[in-house]
């Protein structure tokens, strides 16, 4: 049943190697494709893991540019840009609330300023970059709502999206950004979570890395990329003559609290956040046509997650065909949720939902759920669920609707 406190899209933007705006990046997952490659764009002779979904060209944006902002900020700026033109959001419509999802950035700051040993000392030079909720909103010349900024690892970029429905229906704003886009391939953030052993060190055979789920997976690989909503009420939206392209209708949100980097082997948190994004939505059995799953090849993620949707199912008869797209575009860290939700939006629009690619042999801790193998798969999909799983325990999972 329809109604004017609806939480409505009305516009995406975002970008990835496979390509810029969202129907194009959904277009090679849903045929196949992938944007893992070797790393050319720095040394990586003493990195375990060298491949990665690297951007190496930041989409066009018509804002005025400052060299000194990051990859990152430049990236949430074309992506913002965008969403706002998809959505034909302008300054005259109303107050603009910005929600961004974001990933530990200061690390940033320390590889531009790091020195050598040698050197005796870590300095930073030159003057900080902004945050980019102001970065985004010096280039806006309309009213200005709240903004905020998130950083619960790969659950980010879905947090925002929950953040900034809650500005719409707490009458904060008329219209919010809401979303999260990073630039990730950098030699830092590949040391760390080489070190960690999270990245796949399959360096011989980029395409076939990350394998979601099947039993040779030994890790993700590191991805660039992201999406950035425009989101409004219903009624206001429809005020103004827009349209939907999907309505955000539930959201979970849990905390294992349960270990820095490792997911707990009690998925009771993970389910629950599944529960509630479903019982928000009111999706009944039956009903639900696709869960993209966060996945993102790690041996313990993977089959913890599994394990979590296929309890899931027993205890709510909510059951539906599970596939991850890590492995076309990546692990784009707090930005995945969101990319993942926003290709969520066009395979609704298209009635396909995308395999697992590189899902060969599925690992026996991750049975018991419909995998979709092979080739993306033509299905009536009126609801589609996104998880996403960070490291802390950072739990939320996301259901949007079928605008039509």
């Amino acid at each position: 049943m329809s109604s004017d406190n609806d939480i409505w899209i009305t516009g995406i933007g975002a970008a990835s190697p496979l390509g810029s705006g969202i129907e194009q990046i959904t277009d090679a997952v849903l045929q196949g494709k992938t944007s893992i490659q070797p790393i050319d764009h720095f040394d990586t002779t003493t990195h375990a893991s060298k491949i990665a979904s690297h951007l190496s060209t930041i989409p066009d944006c018509p804002w005025p540019s400052d060299p000194t902002v990051p990859p990152t900020g430049r990236l949430i700026e074309s992506c913002s840009w965008q969403a706002l033109k998809n959505a034909d959001w302008k300054p005259s419509n109303g107050k603009l609330g910005l929600a961004l999802g974001l990933g530990p950035d200061w690390m940033l700051s320390w590889e531009a300023t790091w020195h050598p040993p040698a050197a005796g000392t870590l300095e930073r030079n030159g003057q900080p970059y902004p945050a980019y909720t102001d970065l985004i909103m010096r280039h806006w010349k309309g009213s200005i709502g709240p903004t905020t900024q998130v950083s619960s690892a790969c659950a980010s970029g879905n947090h925002a999206l929950v953040l900034g429905a809650s500005m719409l229906l707490g009458g904060a704003a008329d219209a919010v950004l809401a979303g999260a886009a990073a630039v990730n391939t950098t030699p830092l953030t590949m040391s760390v979570f080489g070190n960690l052993r999270a990245t796949s060190r399959r360096n011989d055979d980029p395409a076939r890395a990350c394998r979601p789920f099947d039993r040779d997976r030994d890790g993700f690989v590191m991805g660039d990329g992201g999406a950035i909503f425009v989101l409004e009420k219903a009624g206001k939206a429809k005020a103004r003559g827009a349209k939907p392209l999907a309505l955000l209708a539930g959201w979970g949100m849990t905390s294992d609290a349960h270990h820095l980097v490792m997911p707990s082997t009690d998925q009771t948190h993970v389910i629950m956040a599944m529960r509630q994004a479903i019982e928000r939505a009111a999706i009944a059995p039956g009903e639900l046509g696709y869960i993209n799953a966060h996945a993102p090849g790690t041996p313990a993620g993977d089959a913890m997650e599994a394990q979590a949707i296929r309890t899931l199912a027993e205890e709510t008869e909510i059951n539906a065909p599970v596939s991850s797209t890590k492995g076309a575009t990546g692990h784009l860290l707090a930005a995945a949720a969101s990319l993942e939700l926003a290709m969520g939006v066009i395979c609704m629009q298209r009635q396909l939902v995308p395999a697992t690619l590189n899902l060969e042999t599925i690992d026996p801790a991750c049975e018991g759920i419909e995998h979709i193998l092979g080739h993306a798969r033509p299905s009536p999909l009126r609801w589609v669920l996104s998880n996403a799983f960070g490291f802390g325990g950072s739990n939320c999972s996301v259901a949007i609707r079928s605008a039509t």
